[in-house]
């Protein structure tokens, strides 16, 4: 005669497999449309890097290849390499969310070896607010950044430059 608590330790068990089956299906589903979503997402900041380059120095630029960030400033920033369309002279953009008076934008700098970061621009804002916040470049932000991002991209490339 089967007893009655094997029987509720059968129905558990198979209740909490259907439950972890659940999970994990959800899990999955997630963790592919992660993957899925990563890579275009990468293609759309390239993009927005491209046009602040080319907005303020037109056809100078062309940004090549993502530079994995190997730092915690990875959470709020992107870098890329560029190359100079007329001299082939390799340089660093690298665009960092920055706090400002409207809330956080991105912010692009180049950087190249030796010298100081250059503020180009804001991506994904325009008209009267860029030209307020661009006018308005000179705060204690953006000097943090320009004292961070030689470290980040020496730490990133593994020039110690």
């Amino acid at each position: 005669m089967i007893s009655s608590s094997s029987v509720n330790t059968k129905e558990f068990f198979r209740v909490f497999g259907i439950f972890l089956g659940i999970v994990a299906v959800f899990f999955l589903i997630l963790v592919g449309m992660v993957k899925c979503s990563g890579n275009s997402s990468d293609k759309e900041l390239k993009e927005v890097v491209q046009s602040v380059l080319d907005e303020r120095m037109p056809d100078q630029w062309n940004v090549l290849e993502k530079v994995e960030i190997s730092s915690p400033f990875k959470l709020s920033s992107v870098l890329y390499s560029i190359q100079n369309k007329k001299t082939g002279q390799h340089a660093y953009a690298i665009m960092v969310r920055t706090a400002t008076l409207y809330g956080p934008f991105p912010a692009v700098f180049t950087y190249m070896d030796g010298k100081k970061p250059v503020f180009v621009g804001y991506g994904a804002v325009h008209g009267r607010i860029k030209t307020i916040l661009e006018e308005n470049n000179s705060n204690i932000r953006m000097n943090y950044w320009m004292e961070k991002i030689p470290r980040i991209i020496e730490d990133s490339t593994g020039d110690d430059k």
